[in-house]
């Protein structure tokens, strides 16, 4: 798949459409509130430390204050040495991504790897003279501008807020999601042990809280839990809130299993959500999370003060802010024949054109992986999907204009931020650099990969599905007997309750990954034809409204495809896989000449955990893409 863009310019792109498609605004406080708020793990995707860890992960606020600011946690050959109040001014940069994934001691641990990874790493690309390289200086600079547009937008955003505009948000979205929702009282346990699980589930799942407790302390090495609670529902995904509810008070929910871990959720309490008082304390912890107006309003100013115009495809000048998520894609077909120098937007006396957002991205066609993929995850046109990407370009280029400008980037907290961008991204080049990838490493990572599809995927078939959700089991059937009747065509019912967000075109659709009770109905409807069945299923786990019945139609039926080397784009994610793997025995060969110990082990002891070493590595290493390969899909 032919993606050849940088890291940040993903990550950038990731942020401006969280911007646009949630309700929380702003992005930067998306990712730091998750750790200063709230601390809740994802069932779905557990992750089990391989350090024994107490029996409860205190918050952050505590354990900053329970443990020794001071304490060594790694240590380098030359003797210089990371503390763990360092440690701890990390956690605050944790992105939500890795809370979903990791515990509290997880995390811990990979920001402890991440410092060493960071120092030694940073220290051999210096030493091989990456920094004096004019294309990696270009590059830096680059990344830099950028963050500290985003740093800007960040500040300026918040400032915009006031007490009056915040207590206004906060009782909306009480009495839009808070009022009729319930707060939860649980458990979280963490396990690797399928006998533990066993126990956990014996007697339908009820325990009583301390026989509990005991047994999960008895099995500390392979078990760990936390508590959680009173949290609002809301702080849970889908699939955890109706089981919850579902169970009741006493009983054990789950397992939730991912890669050979489980995560459960003991119930201890259910009862209705209290509103909370909107203080001034209330205002100051929550001020980063305001509505997308408030970032929007900051960039119409720099926009009004740049002179910036945008202009769709045609030339036609737009409106950045306005977007059409149900416009399909009219005429696209010659995307691939508009000239680069076709101008999509204006600033000031320059021009931004059509090159500009390839190279920005690091594409060779409008028609990249990168924007198609965009337009299938937001189940939006590949015309709306570009038009965002110009505007993320676009606000690139203005943000950066008003930091440097305003002197912004001298402020020591964005001078320190700006160091530790110029020592990631100089670790990332010099990784790019030093790594070559053969032909023969690349069938090697394909053989493995081919090796690890289950036997059912490569026999089985994917099926192209839509969904039609509904509030009530008589309007489904209602829906139902219409369509089956022949009254309304499912295409003109689909359309209708698309444009209300209460419909989905899952695409194609496998076995594994599909809940089984709608596998086997997906499994009985013939290619073209509406199941004959009403499917419940949580809408809320596609993120579609209108309820928990829904209406099934399959519109297609293929044999499952192994990928091949013979594809240039397949051949590129096996390439990029290569090229990742490589990249993690390079950084191992470094780090164990300039590291001595991390969290108290040495890092001949950490080897003897190859599996988690390799798999935090690979975390730190990312993606780095050189100009010949392409970032896989």
């Amino acid at each position: 798949m032919n993606i050849k863009k940088t890291f940040f310019a993903t990550l950038l792109s990731c942020l401006v459409f969280l911007v646009l498609f949630s309700g929380d605004g702003n992005a930067f406080s998306l990712i730091r509130d998750w750790f200063k708020t709230e601390e809740t793990p994802k069932a779905k995707k557990p992750t089990v430390s391989d350090k024994k860890p107490s029996a409860h992960h205190p918050k952050k606020k505590k354990a900053k204050a329970e443990k020794p600011a001071g304490k060594t946690v790694v240590v380098f050959k030359d003797g210089a040495t990371v503390t763990e109040d360092q440690i701890n001014k990390d956690l605050e940069e944790v992105p939500p991504q890795l809370a979903a994934k990791m515990s509290y001691v997880d995390i811990r641990n990979l920001l402890a790897w991440k410092a060493a990874f960071s120092r030694v790493m940073y220290g051999a690309a210096k030493k091989a003279g990456i920094l004096k390289d004019s294309k990696v200086k270009e590059i830096i600079d680059a990344r830099i501008k950028t963050a500290v547009g985003l740093l800007l937008l960040e500040k300026k955003s918040m400032e915009e807020v006031t007490f009056e505009q915040a207590k206004k948000i906060y009782d909306k979205k009480w009495d839009e999601q808070g009022k009729n929702s319930k707060e939860f009282t649980l458990i979280a346990i963490n396990t690797t042990s399928g006998t533990v699980v066993s126990r956990l589930k014996a007697e339908d799942g009820r325990w009583e809280v301390e026989s509990l407790k005991k047994l999960l302390d008895s099995n500390k090495d392979t078990t760990k839990y936390m508590e959680l609670g009173p949290r609002n529902q809301a702080m849970f995904p889908p699939e955890i809130v109706t089981a919850v509810k579902e169970a009741g008070k006493g009983a054990t929910v789950g397992p939730f299993e991912l890669g050979g871990a489980f995560m459960l959720f003991f119930v201890q309490d259910i009862r209705k959500a209290a509103k909370k008082e909107f203080t001034q304390d209330l205002f100051n912890s929550s001020k980063e999370m305001k509505s997308k107006e408030y970032v929007n309003l900051f960039m119409k100013k720099l926009y009004g003060k740049f002179k910036v115009i945008f202009r769709d495809l045609k030339g036609t000048q737009r409106d950045p802010f306005k977007h059409d998520p149900n416009k399909k894609d009219k005429g696209m077909s010659n995307l691939s024949k508009i000239k680069d120098t076709q101008v999509l937007a204006n600033v000031g006396d320059k021009t931004v054109c059509v090159k500009d957002v390839k190279s920005f991205y690091k594409v060779d066609s409008l028609y990249s992986e990168v924007f198609l993929s965009m337009s299938r995850q937001f189940n939006i046109s590949l015309e709306e999907v570009i038009s965002y990407a110009v505007k993320v370009l676009v606000d690139d280029l203005v943000l950066g204009k008003e930091a440097f400008e305003t002197k912004f980037n001298k402020e020591h907290e964005v001078v320190e931020k700006c160091n530790q961008i110029r020592t990631m991204e100089a670790v990332q080049q010099f990784i790019q650099a030093s790594i070559k990838v053969t032909p023969e490493d690349t069938k090697k990572v394909y053989k493995k990969y081919i090796q690890s599809i289950p036997e059912e995927d490569k026999n089985d078939h994917e099926i192209a599905v839509k969904l039609i959700f509904f509030k009530t089991k008589e309007d489904a059937s209602a829906a139902l007997s219409e369509i089956l009747g022949g009254d309304v065509k499912f295409s003109d019912k689909f359309n209708e309750q698309l444009k209300n967000h209460e419909a989905i075109d899952l695409g194609y659709i496998r076995k594994r990954g599909t809940p089984p009770e709608l596998w086997s109905l997906v499994k009985k409807c013939a290619p073209g034809t509406c199941c004959k069945e009403i499917v419940e299923v949580n809408g809320g786990q596609f993120g579609v409204k209108g309820g928990n019945y829904a209406i099934m139609y399959t519109s297609d039926r293929r044999p499952i495809s192994l990928p091949s080397l013979s594809d240039p784009r397949e051949k590129a994610y096996f390439e990029s896989l290569a090229f990742r793997e490589t990249a993690v025995k390079f950084v191992i060969t470094i780090m164990k000449n300039g590291v001595v110990s991390i969290n108290g082990k040495s890092f001949e002891e950490w080897m003897q955990q190859k599996e988690y070493v390799h798999s935090t590595l690979n975390m730190l290493v990312g993606m780095p893409m050189s100009n010949q390969q392409s970032q896989p899909q």
